[in-house]
């Protein structure tokens, strides 16, 4: 992460600039990080029993043809 990423922050000053200006800047370290743990969490438990299932369902209907196709 470049210098360029916290420039908005250095200039400010005033009652509502603590640490010269840099009181909001754990933003930009944190939000990346929690970001990727809720992507993770959407992956695990939604977007790979979403997959589970329609793979179940279309063993089903592999089976089903197969039947068909026997007959």
């Amino acid at each position: 992460m470049t210098a360029a990423a916290f420039w908005p922050q250095w200039p400010a000053t005033g009652p509502t600039s603590h640490f010269g200006g840099m009181a909001w800047g754990w933003i930009y370290l944190a939000f990346p990080w929690i970001g990727a743990l809720i992507a993770v969490i959407v992956y695990e438990f939604l977007f790979k029993k979403a997959q589970e299932v329609v793979q179940e369902r279309e063993a089903e209907v592999d089976a089903e043809q197969a039947l068909i196709d026997q007959q």
